[in-house]
């Protein structure tokens, strides 16, 4: 399938969460199928997950990108907030809750990076 294409794009979210093994045979097909091939389709694999020596072991000399919580914050609230909007005009909450809903949801969030 990869072949009727000129650039595909893989995505692959929660790599992390896989057992070792699957995760290995994961790596090594995403590996592959970014190698330079003979029908000259472009293939960009995006891992995403938490850091895992197998993973980086396995990902070496490959681009990465780190990202700490301060990178996502802002997107985060922005997230928060546009749904609390939708929330309150259910519930009508006071400002103050609303506030503290909002930074209670931020304050969890810090910790999933």
């Amino acid at each position: 399938m990869i072949q009727c294409y000129d650039q595909v794009f893989i995505g692959i979210d929660g790599i992390d969460e896989c057992e070792p093994v699957e995760r290995k045979c994961i790596v090594s097909l995403l590996k592959n199928l970014s190698q330079p091939c003979e029908q000259d389709t472009i293939v960009k694999v995006l891992i995403f997950g938490c850091a895992e020596h197998d993973i980086e072991r396995s990902l070496v000399g490959c681009n990465r990108l780190d990202l700490k919580s301060h990178h996502i914050t802002g997107g985060i609230e922005h997230y928060v907030n546009t749904r609390l909007v939708r929330l309150n005009s259910v519930f009508r909450f006071r400002p103050q809750k609303l506030e503290e809903i909002a930074r209670r949801i931020a304050d969890k969030s810090a910790g999933i990076i």
